[in-house]
């Protein structure tokens, strides 16, 4: 509703600052109603733009009005809170797979979408890397079915469901006895019907903790123990230091090419000989030299 009433203002705007093109100035009446025209189309043209202005630096939806760029990214990024809103952000591709927006560093895990040509990242502010959507998923559905409370639950489950020996026949049930020792699912084991859905599920997927998310594959335990390892960004500190380092060096050791001397140095210099010649000179025919 505000950008359609904004672009109501600009179209009116645009309008009455136009009407000397249509209406000539015959007579004083008319010079001072085109003077009037004009300055309530500039009236017209000034609301709209701050009021567009402000919502789109609001919103921060000046990101998708550059054209997309192969090397630059555009980030939702989340604030930690119980209502936390997102904010978008403009970040640049660094080498070894990181985004780099303002004050923050994340690693790129190469997921994602895309908005109007321009590659979109989830990011959060706890975490050192982008989410893909499938992650989420997949963590919410591990929750449900296993009851997992924390990350550190989740790999005590991977490492001993991985433990499960496969049944030789299909009416062989040593599996699910070994199942039940597990201490994280004597829970489920408890409540019959909980349980009933549980094995459902069928040894290959309670084995690799299998499960079909939003994008419409299906995920594994290990390959989401690998996708954290491989995306936590235990070099950043490094990587800033190293940055801050190299740009110093430069601009102490380098100059860049092209550059000329900067003339305005000079000022202050030949402003302190003047007045040192001028005091001279005042000293010398005061003492009669």
């Amino acid at each position: 509703m505000i950008f359609v009433i904004a672009m109501i203002l600009l179209f009116l705007g645009m309008m009455f600052t136009t009407m000397d093109i249509f209406v000539p100035a015959a007579d004083m009446a008319t010079v001072q109603l085109i003077g009037v025209s004009n300055l309530f189309g500039f009236m017209f043209l000034l609301i709209g733009i701050i009021v567009l202005g402000v919502r789109i630096n609001q919103t921060g939806i000046s990101a998708f009005l550059d054209m997309p760029s192969s090397g630059h990214v555009i980030t939702f990024h989340q604030r930690r809170g119980k209502n936390p809103n997102k904010k978008i952000m403009r970040g640049k591709l660094l080498d070894l797979d990181y985004i780099k927006t303002k004050d923050k560093l994340f690693k790129d895990t190469g997921g994602g979408f895309r908005i109007a040509g321009h590659d979109c990242r989830n990011t959060h502010e706890s975490i050192g890397f982008d989410i893909p959507d499938w992650l989420p998923d997949y963590f919410h559905q591990v929750k449900h079915v296993f009851k997992t409370r924390n990350h550190h639950q989740f790999k005590q489950m991977v490492e001993q469901v991985k433990k499960i020996e496969k049944p030789k026949l299909d009416f062989d049930n040593k599996w699910v006895t070994q199942l039940e020792e597990i201490e994280l699912l004597k829970p489920i084991f408890k409540d019959e019907k909980r349980k009933e859905e549980f094995l459902k599920m069928g040894y290959d997927r309670i084995k690799n903790l299998e499960f079909l998310c939003c994008d419409g594959v299906t995920h594994h335990g290990e390959e989401v123990e690998e996708f954290i390892e491989s995306a936590t960004p235990n070099d950043i500190d490094t990587l800033v230091k190293q940055k801050y380092l190299n740009d110093r060096m430069k601009q102490q050791n380098y100059k860049e090419p092209g550059t000329s001397f900067n003339y305005e140095t000079l000022i202050p210099i030949a402003i302190g000989m003047f007045i040192a010649i001028l005091g001279t000179i005042v000293f010398m025919s005061y003492m009669g030299g």
